[in-house]
């Protein structure tokens, strides 16, 4: 087995590792170990070849830093188990930086993410109806009814990678990707990023499509036309807002509770004391993170994050919330105070090493993952996890270490 069919063995075997963690993450170790016998096999076979890369390295680090932090635990059983699901800071560095010599293929690989994604969304469908014929209830075709595998902020993360990768595909003109059957998966998929009912995922979607919409508008219009529609655009994006009912309430129950927070932070957090929606617990999670953060520059350490923060709310007046155990909703809140400032520059360094490679190399796949990656921080901490670990380490490694892969040429075109 050499050069060109050891090249479409790893390639789908990559695949194969795509749609596993998609539909059945639980055994995400099985296509982890059979692609690490088909490295052995090509390091035997001098296939692959040993390649450092600085993105790469900076997930080690980030995993070491986890490990360092996991000696100044006070709870051992709970920083094991972050120390297992971030497994993939570990194994996916090492594995990727074993390269094949000859070019993987993108698109075997975008038909496994593709496959995992339309089973994901079918699934959905099903659990939806399974629940509306019981409940009578059409919020079963919403949020976490119709994501019942993943969380939804981590399905919208799904169906739109792989929305685009198969626009993407077709736009390349890889063989596998027609007409047939690109544009009816591309309307489900963005079916499914509206039935996951995700905020921050529904508002990073309409700023990727504006952003769409402006560059062609760009080049293939004056600039007069461009300058009106750069006004114009924010004008839609709030009218699109107030049309759509369920996105309505959600937009204007955050603006009310953030005008109400930064009047008087410290009464909105005490007045809080029945039931506390999205909006308001990340509100005073987020300050109660920062305050933890401000005190412990350095890091709590692996697993001592929920002490902290609970201690931090019962002091805010928060006792009820402090019995929830409530993440920060926050990445760069969460990796900070749980291994300082430290761990915080290793995951900033990440988002800036993987925005500078995708435009110098014109990897708008890398780019648009780590964008996603780098908003849904704001707001969720996604990369607790395995859903988000294992997907934005996979994807971010295979972009880095591959980037002669994508033809850019005619996406310019």
């Amino acid at each position: 087995m050499k050069g060109i069919q050891f090249q479409i063995i790893s390639s789908i075997s990559l695949s194969l590792f795509a749609f596993i963690m998609i539909v059945f993450p639980k055994l995400i170790i099985l296509p982890i170990f059979l692609f690490a016998l088909i490295l052995v096999y090509g390091i035997l076979k001098k296939e692959v070849e040993f390649k450092f890369n600085k993105i790469l390295f900076l997930f080690f680090l980030l995993y070491i830093a986890y490990l360092a932090g996991s000696f100044f635990t006070e709870n051992k059983e709970i920083a094991l188990k972050y120390l297992e699901y971030k497994l993939s800071f570990l194994l996916f560095p090492i594995l990727f930086s074993f390269k094949l010599k000859e070019k993987i293929s993108f698109e075997i690989i975008g038909i496994g993410l593709i496959s995992g994604t339309v089973i994901l969304g079918l699934l959905g469908i099903i659990s939806s109806f399974y629940c509306f014929r019981i409940n009578n209830d059409i919020n079963c075709f919403f949020s976490s009814s119709f994501s019942g595998i993943h969380h939804p902020s981590y399905a919208t993360v799904f169906y739109l990678f792989a929305l685009v990768f198969a626009w993407y595909g077709w736009k390349q003109k890889w063989t596998l990707y027609k007409n047939t059957w690109v544009f009816p998966f591309i309307l489900f998929s963005f079916l499914g990023i509206l039935c996951c009912m995700s905020l921050a995922g529904l508002l990073f979607f309409m700023m990727f499509l504006f952003i769409i919409i402006l560059r062609t508008i760009y080049k293939r219009f004056n600039r007069k036309i461009f300058s009106i529609s750069l006004l114009g655009m924010p004008i839609l994006f709030y009218c699109l807002l107030m049309l759509t009912p369920s996105l309505k309430i959600q937009f204007n129950t955050s603006i009310d509770y953030l005008n109400e927070y930064l009047k008087n932070p410290t009464e909105f957090i005490k007045n809080k004391q029945t039931y506390v929606g999205g909006n308001e617990t990340r509100l005073i999670m987020w300050t109660a993170a920062s305050i933890e953060f401000k005190n412990n520059i350095l890091g709590v350490g692996t697993g001592n994050v929920d002490d902290h923060l609970n201690e931090r709310l019962i002091d805010l007046g928060q006792p009820e919330m402090a019995k929830k155990n409530y993440n920060p909703h926050n990445q760069y809140l969460q990796t900070g105070l749980e291994i300082g400032v430290i761990g915080l520059l290793i995951l900033l360094g990440i988002l800036y090493l993987c925005i500078q490679f995708s435009i110098r190399n014109k990897n708008w796949l890398l780019l648009l993952l780590i964008a996603n990656l780098a908003f849904n921080m704001l707001f969720e901490s996604m990369l607790q996890r395995q859903s988000g670990i294992v997907f934005y380490t996979f994807w971010i490694c295979i972009l880095s270490i591959y980037p002669q892969q994508f033809e850019t040429k005619k996406m310019e075109e």
